[in-house]
This record gives structure tokens, sequence and C-alpha cells, in this order.
């Protein structure tokens, strides 16, 4: 198993379980790299964004920004890594062909986790801190933030609203999926590298590499459809509506490729 450096990083492992894939750690720090143009944090929708935003609280950039004491620092340190290590604990044992059922009680578990580490993180932080680093997550989420009820509430969107939204981040949401899930097919397809042998290891990262080259025009293409449905997005708003998301958005925050992967 990886050994990543917050729960949230987990999120791209668990999918990788569940498509049954190999070479679990390569291909996800590769797939990472591809998609990074796209600005895109992981997003867990059973988070609301006060939860998801909480995990923003393990980036040394973020704690900057919200003037963390040191003690403050060490208490998310400590959360974090209890949180990475129960996960990792949790599929430590699993199967690459495991049940559907192992999988989905894996992944609740897993939500379980999430839920209390960011709680717990949370109680850390001031109330200041909570409101700016909530910001800070909406501006990385942007679309994605949408599909949150506590975000929907905030806005106060309107049945349709909340529709013609989910139509629209649903039909980028599948052609990034989609895209993610040939790549990750052809880095799967690399040959294996031989402990100690050279010649193979030059071979497989000249595969990888190759494959990441490659799929750079289609991650322009996937670039350049989020700007368009960000803006769907934002047109489907009330000019109201659109002045509460300014606000909620805070100050603009460049986290640039510091976000949460």
């Amino acid at each position: 198993m990886a050994n990543l450096s917050s729960p949230r990083e987990l999120s791209g492992l668990r999918d990788l379980y569940k498509h049954k894939t190999m070479k679990i750690c390569t291909v996800f720090i590769a797939l990472s790299i591809a998609v990074s143009a796209l600005a895109q944090s992981p997003n867990a929708p059973y988070l609301t964004i006060k939860e998801e935003s909480a995990f923003f609280l393990a980036l040394p950039v973020v704690q900057k920004e919200l003037k963390a004491t040191p003690e403050q620092i060490a208490k998310w340190s400590k959360v974090f890594q209890k949180s990475t290590e129960d996960q990792q604990a949790v599929y430590a044992n699993t199967k690459l062909d495991a049940s559907d059922d192992v999988l989905a009680a894996n992944e609740q578990a897993v939500q379980k986790l999430d839920k209390e580490a960011a709680e717990a993180a949370i109680a850390v932080a001031t109330e200041a801190q909570i409101k700016r680093v909530r910001q800070i997550a909406l501006q990385r989420l942007n679309i994605e933030a949408f599909a949150k009820t506590d975000v929907q509430a905030d806005l106060g969107l309107t049945a349709d609203q909340k529709k013609s939204i989910g139509d629209l981040v649903e039909d980028y949401q599948k052609k990034l999926d989609d895209f993610s899930e040939e790549l990750a097919k052809q880095l799967e397809s690399a040959p294996e590298a031989t402990a100690g042998d050279a010649a193979s290891q030059k071979a497989y990262q000249d595969k990888i590499n190759a494959a990441i080259l490659a799929s750079k025009p289609k991650a322009a293409e996937l670039q350049i459809l989020r700007k368009d449905t960000e803006s769907k997005v934002l047109a489907s708003l009330t000019q109201t509506q659109r002045t509460k998301w300014k606000t909620m958005l805070g100050m603009p925050f460049d986290l640039s490729e510091k976000a949460p992967s």
C-alpha cells in the first residue's frame, strides 16, 4: 500500500480497487499527474463542504494562509496520519478479486473514517479559519461543490436548478471518468518491470510516460469542457445567487498543484 500523506488521497486508491486494477501506486500517481491540468480535487459526495474543506487543513500552504499555530499544525498532522493509517488498514487485507459486498463494506468504513477525521480537524480550527478554508475548498471544487446539499441550501437552488446543474456536472464528470479509465487501462498494460533489471524498468517508465504524453490533447479538451460547464452553471443561477456564490468563494487563493490529490 502506498504511503499517502492525507486520507483524502486514498480516494484514488479506492477507485482503483473497485476496478480490480494492478500496479496500484504507479497507476494512481500517473493518473494524478495526467489530470492535474484540470484543476480538480478529489471530491467526496458523502461529505458536506465543511467536512470536505477540513482535509485542506493538511496542506502547509493553507496552514500558512490561516496563520495556524504550531500546536494546531501538530494536531492536524496527528488527526490525518491516524485516519490514513486506519484507512490503509481497511484495505490492507483486501484482495484484488474481492467481492462487491466486501468493497462496499470497505467504502462504508472509509466514509465513516473520513467524517470522523473531518470532525476532529475542524474542532482544532477557529471560526475564522473554518470560514476561510471553506472558501478555499469551494474555489478548488468549483462546479463539483454544487452537488453538495449544504451548498445547494446556502444558494437556495430550486429543484429545476439542481437538476439542470446536476446534468451539466454529470456530463462533464462522465467524460472525465471515461478519460481516467481509458488512461488507467493503458498504464496497466505496461510490461511489468523486473526488480534489479534496469532495462525492464526503463521500458516500463517509458510506457507510462508515453501514455501520459498521449493523453494531453484529450486532457486539454476536458479543460475547455470544464470551463464551458462552469460558465453554463453560473448562467443557470439568478443574479442574487451569483452574488451569493461570489461571496461564498471569498478572496481568490491559488493552490496551483498543491491541492489534495
